[in-house]
């Protein structure tokens, strides 16, 4: 029995402060913290009091370590030697706080150990199981991952680890966890919330579909009538209903849009009836057509799912739905479903158009046959997002939809005369929709299984933007006054151009003028008829040719003599002249220039620009191949500048082009085909240099204009620009504006329901979302999805700020009630993901290059990832961002180099894919194949259900080990991997996931769909968000002003608040009354303890990776890390051709010793097969027991010995 008491124990600690407090007693102090662990942990030792005085004791000797540890700046801190939880991990990763981590992560430590690579105490102590210790293993990897780091230039070893104290004492209660972990988490809470729903979802599935009502049987009747049908009398029964009765339903509306965006007809139908609803517009029951749609009857509190094809836009005439408060209606949308299931992406789309088209044409050529081969599997497994098209694809259903046009271009009495076979068409949408529904629903669980995915689709379909209606008509108004203002400044400017360049006296041998049309206008009229002494004719007068006659005298005495170019632009019905931005002579008229050289439109190449021969065949030939200034002596004056240098030299790298001289060619062009003094150059265009620059005006050469590379000399050309600059925005977006489906929330509207609302100037929006827009589930919608940030020079440009948080005034209390606008972003959310797993394969965050620069790298120090990025292309940083986010989403090169030239006007196509190949080749890597030596960690074979987890499994019992080996394919695939780069963990990772049988994604285990089927075709940001925004309107960050040429005040500022204010103005609770119980109170003092001493961690230092010892599933997963550091195959070869030998080596002499069993038996067979059967049988049994070896490339496969050789 040990023996102890308080007194000794207390002395021991005192006497061994003072040595703790030197740099170099660390490890006495932590053999003392583990002697004293081992005490308290002592079954022997039974008095609570003693125990806990050595527990104190403890904990003071851990507070002052961890105090010395920071002043020494000393590694073993973070190095996980002596911990069973840390908070920093050994590349210097802050970690959640202990009690924040087991609330999020759960308790089970042997399991969170193994999810990182790692075992529990009691597999790391067993010897038996495993020939190395797994904290060797451990540490093993962690040095290949610190080498890896460190080829990229990002790990030092003495650095400090990067650590908050704050976080450590982060108070959180973390009450609203309603699992045993955060995954369980979300699952719990999604079935919790929206069971019901689903429930209700996949009964619908199997429901009866009813049956098509007869002509005969409808009722012209306003609001909705249900109809039955019966089947013992064979006839439909009729009533009229206040909303839908049952709790799952099928729903379309169809509205005149050339009247109003309210409804006029809706049908729906459910498993017991189908509806029809009529607008008492159409009756003549009202003078008005602003009728919204009751969906449920007034007493009704059930759940109620409605399932429609974009069943937003049907949304939006709901009734319901235009509340503050949450309804019980949840939407369940038809076109999501098919797009996450069977859609198709924008690189798909033009190829499924052409397929389409083809296969229109039985006798198609053998062009077009080999297209089909090649695109038209894809295409055969995949449709475009229509009901129609979608019906057609999933129940091989014909909808006719030419009746549709009466809705787009009729008027109401059109719909009147019509009204039947216009209730048809709509009954008709509904039953092909539950018909799609019925076979997407199942197949949309089967592809994205997780509750939350479902979950997600109903609250994004439940959206909602309010407005005050004064402040949106006022912003509408001012944007189109302030439009039309300037817009009507600008043509007024382009014509004042247009009358000085009629003055100009030579405009031949202007550069820009000589390019229009001078023809002069002459009046044409017949011939006047005369007698023989020469005078006219009574009657005979001249008279104007027929397309003359439409001119007044006025007009003809104005237009007389002026260049057709001028005449071509007078708009009869203003009885003016009218020249915008689109026209093409207008470039011409405000003299533009690129790089300071003169524009001319070719037919065939588009805008190109001019440039003097006499100046560009001076330029140094080097100066072609190289980024250094030419020798440009013998120039004129301005070529002392360096800009003008170096422009001559980014155009001497273009290729110039060349037009025909053939005058009956169709693509002949007179001026730049007999024009010896010029070259012409094509205005570089965002989508490569073949491309043709149709408008320089355009919004894709904003930035151009912005940089001066596109511009011009002239002061009045300049102004009309930066006006140009001004309505750019507002022009593209005008249209989707004002089509918005205002409703206003007053009385008058609600006046056939009851409100709680009393309000004259509030409204709502309801947005057009579609929940799964694209094939990645991302949602879409055409206005408030894609809104721009306000920016000074941009009309209407807050638009976002038109939303904003109501005050509203119940009638039925009278109170006030005041809402806020609350949003966080994830920072680098997509990078930080696909980060993780790359680090999963070491077992440990931030231990790769991305994961490093995401978590730990700063804009200030120039190591995130941006930074990086942004100093290989030499662009600014937000640019770089679009190339990381874009190379991560799988854009390749040919991406990377239509961004650069769109970016950067000035670049050349061959510079620009040179930078493009270079920034893939330090972030992507090199491609490898894995064939040979290391085939054996690259081709587990993909069927076997253990193979995932063994090849992430660094520990395994030694029967599983022997599994993972028989499992390696005697016929490996050519599997290429990614090697060098700072992405290539992250991108074999990816393309695991990617080449698979089955591709899904790591936690909701959603697939991807048929399309894209390989058989068819700051560190603490992450753990929370930056800040969670409070704010009163909608905008990107809460402090912006938001000043616009239509918005001079600024807003008001909003409120951003930390996790840490956060905490501290909740007291670290959701509770509502802001009380801690004392049970929930997790921060806990106990987690700065180090109590446990792993006596098998390997210095830092240490390179040697211990193959001898290390077991084969281990060596395979250190060769798999090895080979993705690497540049080059050479280097993968000199690196792993040690263990390879070793391995080999024992292999041969076995093999060997086979081979020539193999031979012998072959002999015996030969001479004794025919006289003695036994020796023959007994020959094969000795061969087929010999195991099947192969090692890399090192493959002998021992066979049977044949029954006869000859």
């Amino acid at each position: 029995m040990i023996k102890i008491n308080s007194r000794n124990t207390h002395a021991f600690s005192c006497r061994n402060t003072a040595k703790l407090k030197s740099k170099y007693n660390f490890n006495l102090k932590i053999r003392f913290i583990q002697t004293v662990s081992q005490f308290v942990n002592n079954p022997f030792i039974h008095s609570s009091s003693l125990k806990n005085e050595i527990h104190n004791c403890k904990f003071s000797f851990a507070q002052k370590f961890k105090n010395i540890s920071y002043q020494y700046n000393c590694h073993n801190y973070f190095v996980n030697s002596y911990s069973t939880y840390i908070d920093v991990n050994e590349i210097g990763v802050q970690l959640l706080p202990e009690d924040i981590h087991y609330e999020v992560f759960g308790k089970n430590i042997s399991k969170i150990a193994e999810s990182f690579g790692k075992t529990s105490e009691k597999n790391a102590n067993d010897e038996s199981k495993s020939p190395q210790s797994s904290s060797e293993t451990h540490s093993n990897i962690v040095n290949l991952s610190k080498e890896h780091l460190k080829r990229q230039g990002l790990f030092n070893e003495g650095q400090a680890p990067v650590y908050n104290e704050l976080y450590a004492k982060l108070n959180i209660k973390n009450s609203s966890i309603q699992a045993k972990n955060i995954r369980d988490h979300f699952k719990k809470i999604s079935l919790d919330t929206y069971s019901d729903y689903l429930s209700l979802a996949k009964a619908f599935v199997s429901s009866d579909k009813p049956a098509q009502i007869p002509s005969s049987e409808i009722i012209i009747k306003s609001g909705w009538v249900r109809y039955v049908f019966d089947q013992n009398s064979n006839t439909y029964s009729h009533e009229s209903v206040i909303g839908i009765k049952e709790d799952a339903l099928v729903f379309d509306i169809e509205n005149l849009t050339t009247l109003s965006p309210y409804p006029l007809l809706a049908s729906a139908v459910t498993s017991e009836a189908t509806y029809l609803w009529i607008s008492p517009y159409i009756t003549g029951e009202s003078n008005s057509p602003n009728h919204l749609i009751k969906i449920s009857e007034p007493s009704s509190k059930k759940a109620k799912i409605i399932i429609g094809h974009n069943i937003s836009y049907d949304r939006a005439r709901i009734f319901e739905e235009y509340s503050y408060t949450s309804t019980l209606n949840r939407f369940i949308d038809t076109m999501s479903l098919h797009i996450a299931t069977s859609g198709l992406c924008s690189q798909q789309r033009p190829i499924y158009n052409k397929v389409s088209k083809i296969l229109k044409d039985e006798n198609y050529s053998p062009e077009n046959s080999i297209f089909i081969s090649k695109f038209g599997k894809m295409a055969s497994v995949s449709s475009t997002n229509g009901l129609k098209a979608a019906v057609k694809f999933h129940n091989n259903i014909d909808l006719d939809k030419d009746i549709r046009d009466t809705f787009v271009t009729g008027c109401i009495s059109d719909i009147r005369e019509n009204i039947l076979p216009l209730i048809d068409y709509c009954t008709n949408d509904v039953l092909a929709t539950l018909d799609l529904y019925k076979t997407l629903f199942p197949k949309y669980l089967k592809l994205c299984p997780h509750p939350a995915s479902f979950a997600g689709m109903l609250i994004m379909t439940n959206s909602f933007l309010p407005i005050y209606l004064p402040q949106w008509e006022s912003f509408v108004n001012t944007c189109e006054q302030k439009s039309e203002s300037i817009t009507k400044e600008l043509q007024d400017k382009l014509v004042e151009l247009a009358l000085l360049a009629i003055e100009c006296k030579d405009p031949h041998s202007d550069p820009w003028l000589k390019n229009l049309d001078w023809t002069p206008f002459k009046i044409k009229t017949t011939k006047a008829k005369v007698n023989k002494y020469g005078k006219i004719l009574p009657g005979g007068e001249p008279k104007l040719f027929k397309n003359f006659k439409k001119y007044s005298k006025d007009e003809l005495d104005f237009l007389t003599g002026k260049p057709k170019w001028f005449t071509d632009c007078y708009d009869f019905e203003s009885k003016k002249i009218i020249i915008t931005f689109k026209q093409q002579l207008t470039p011409y008229l405000l003299k533009l220039t690129w790089l300071n050289y003169p524009l001319y439109y070719s037919k065939n190449f588009g805008w190109t620009f001019v440039v003097p021969r006499s100046q560009l065949d001076k330029v140094d030939l080097l100066s072609k191949n190289n980024s250094s200034l030419a020798d440009l002596s013998g120039l004129n004056e301005s070529s002392e500048d360096d800009i003008f240098r170096s422009n001559l030299i980014l155009i001497a790298k273009m290729p110039i082009l060349k037009f025909t001289s053939e005058i009956e060619n169709k693509n002949y062009e007179p001026i730049p085909a007999s024009d010896t003094e010029n070259y012409y150059f094509r205005i570089p265009h965002k989508d490569g240099e073949n491309a043709n620059c149709g408008n320089p005006l355009s919004k894709n050469y904003l930035s151009s204009i912005e940089n001066n590379v596109l511009g011009s000399s002239f002061e009045i050309s300049k102004e009309a620009i930066q006006m140009n600059t001004l309505t750019s925005y507002w022009v593209s977006v005008r249209k989707r504006v004002i089509g918005q489906f205002v409703v206003p929330m007053n009385d008058k509207l609600k006046s056939e329901h009851t409100s709680s609302i009393k309000s004259d100037h509030l409204g709502m929006i309801l947005p057009q979302l579609v929940p799964m827009g694209t094939i990645t589930r991302r949602g879409v919608e055409p206005t408030w999805a894609t809104a721009s940030n306000a920016k000074k020079n941009r009309i209407g440009s807050e638009i976002k700020t038109l939303i904003r948080s109501p005050t509203i005034c119940s009638t039925e209390t009278g109170q006030k009630q005041s809402f806020k606008v609350v949003g966080a972003d994830v920072d680098s959310e997509e990078l930080w993901i696909s980060s993780l797993m790359g680090d999963a394969q070491f077992g440990s965050h931030g231990s790769t290059a991305l994961g490093y620069m995401t978590l730990l790298g700063t804009k200030s120090q120039g190591n995130d990832m941006h930074s990086a990025t942004a100093k290989i292309l030499g662009i600014d940083r937000n640019n770089a961002k679009v190339f990381n986010y874009s190379r991560i989403y799988g854009a390749g090169v040919k991406h990377a180099t239509q961004l650069l030239c769109q970016y950067n006007s000035n670049i050349t196509q061959p510079d620009a894919l040179k930078l493009a190949k270079n920034l893939y080749l330090k972030t992507k890597g090199v491609k490898m194949n894995s064939m040979g030596f290391e085939s054996e960690f690259f081709s587990l074979k993909e069927n076997d259900p253990n193979s995932e987890k063994e090849k992430g499994s660094l520990n395994q019992a030694p029967e599983l080990q022997e599994k993972n080996i028989n499992n390696v394919d005697t016929k490996p695939k050519k599997r290429q991997f990614w090697a060098g780069g700072s992405e290539s963990y992250m991108f074999n990772s990816l393309e695991d996931v990617a080449l698979s049988d089955d591709p899904r994604t790591p936690v909701l285990k959603c697939g991807i769909v048929d399309g894209l089927q390989a058989k068819s075709a700051g560190e603490s940001s992450v753990a929370f968000f930056s800040a969670v925004d409070v704010d009163h309107v909608l905008r990107k960050e809460t402090n912006l002003d938001c000043i616009t040429p239509t918005n001079k005040s600024p807003i008001e500022h909003g409120i951003s608040y930390d996790i840490f204010q956060t905490v501290s103005n909740t007291n670290g609770s959701l509770e509502s009354d802001n009380t801690v119980p004392e049970n929930l109170k997790l921060y806990n003092e106990n987690r700065l303890l180090r109590d446990v001493d792993n006596p098998h961690v390997q210095s830092q230092n240490e390179k040697d990776y211990s193959y001898k010892t290390a077991s084969i599933s281990d060596k395979r997963v250190l060769d798999r890390l090895t080979a993705q550091m690497l540049d080059s195959k050479k280097e993968i070869e000199s690196r792993l051709k040690i263990t390879n030998n070793q391995k080999h080596r024992s292999v041969r002499n076995e093999n060997r010793t086979e081979i020539k069993i193999v031979e012998k038996a072959q002999k015996l067979n030969c001479t004794n097969c025919n006289s003695d059967p036994t020796k023959s049988n007994s020959v094969k049994k000795t061969v087929e027991s010999k195991k099947l070896q192969k090692i890399g490339k090192y493959t002998k496969v021992i066979k049977r010995a044949p029954k006869n050789p000859h």
